[in-house]
């Protein structure tokens, strides 16, 4: 019986560790979940507005973010999807 329970036991702690490593890749790599490209260009839109008014038409914004390589398509340039 005691083996029973300490089986059970080191089980849950098997299932919680694997839980954690996928919670943290899952957020190593929140740049890369779907539409997040979307999401940064919007509050990067919404900020700009925020600090320097509205953005006129046809004015050029820039926004500024790092690019790891699971962005970057076989060019070297940044993937918008």
């Amino acid at each position: 019986m005691l083996l029973v329970v300490g089986m059970a036991s080191n089980m849950h702690w098997t299932w919680l560790a694997a839980g954690a490593a996928v919670a943290a890749v899952a957020l190593a790599n929140v740049k890369s979940w779907p539409f997040m490209y979307h999401l940064r260009l919007g509050a990067s839109t919404l900020l700009e507005t925020w600090r320097h008014g509205p953005v006129r038409l046809g004015e050029v914004t820039v926004v500024r973010c790092r690019a790891t390589i699971d962005d970057l398509d076989i060019n070297g340039h940044l993937n918008n999807a």
